[in-house]
């Protein structure tokens, strides 16, 4: 095994990420994610653009897994679109920035052929032997393709977020991350609606080498919001 990846089995990654009109938006506020997710003990961190990437590459030691998100029509919707780190040239961005392992979406939707994404993985392999490349992906059948064509990483990203399996909303997708490891020799990174202990629990449990979780630590509205609809569920037993 690769020894950056045996240095983060078994580990937490945190996904730090803001799109503009969150108040954490910028290099300087994603930072600041970045050292607290350090101090919680984090063993790598995911990391948007290249601009973030470089300014946190300078500041911290920790692994980055880079990703390159590319909006569509002005949305990031991944259900019908290839935005994670898309083509060729978008992986040399985040890399180029100093990202360890560069993530792109292994799905082959939108036109996308095996063909082209095979073609990216080995262009990128040949030109950046050292760069370990991890697949997002929403399916098994996602996840046996890119074993095939040569990912390194097999990440639950996607799953409950595309047409495929929308109904997975309740929690991880634990079978994937089963189903991965049981079917490749793959790395299996668990991605995805982590915000239990017992979440974290069970992903562990099917076999994950490795954990990122994002918004659960880093996204303070959506945390704010969850417990406020709690609140606003329950006021009526308890506020008359």
């Amino acid at each position: 095994m690769n020894s950056m990846m045996n240095n983060l089995r078994n580990g937490l990654i945190v996904s730090c990420q803001a799109f503009d009109g969150n108040p954490f938006y910028g290099p300087e506020d994603i930072f600041k994610f970045a050292l607290c997710a350090q101090m919680g003990g984090a063993v790598g961190l995911r990391i948007s653009w290249p601009e973030n990437i470089k300014y946190i590459k300078s500041k911290l030691d920790l692994p980055i897994v880079g990703i390159n998100k590319k909006s569509v029509d002005g949305k990031y919707d991944s259900r019908n679109n290839i935005i994670i780190t898309p083509t060729y040239e978008d992986a040399v961005e985040i890399i180029d920035a100093g990202c360890d392992i560069a993530a792109l979406d292994g799905r082959l939707i939108a036109g996308r052929t095996y063909d082209e994404l095979k073609e990216i993985v080995v262009k990128l392999k040949k030109s950046y032997p050292n760069i370990l490349l991890m697949a997002d992906i929403a399916t098994i059948e996602d996840g046996l393709i890119c074993a095939e064509i040569g990912f390194d990483i097999l990440s639950s990203t996607l799953s409950g977020y595309t047409h495929e399996n929308l109904h997975i909303y309740d929690g991880p997708d634990y079978e994937i991350v089963k189903e991965l490891k049981t079917k490749t020799d793959c790395y299996v990174n668990a991605e995805g609606r982590i915000w239990e202990l017992s979440h974290l629990d069970k992903v562990m449990e099917m076999g994950a080498d490795t954990v990122t979780i994002g918004s659960a630590i880093t996204y303070p509205h959506l945390i704010a919001e969850r417990f406020n609809t709690r609140f606003v569920e329950n006021r009526s037993k308890f506020y008359l």
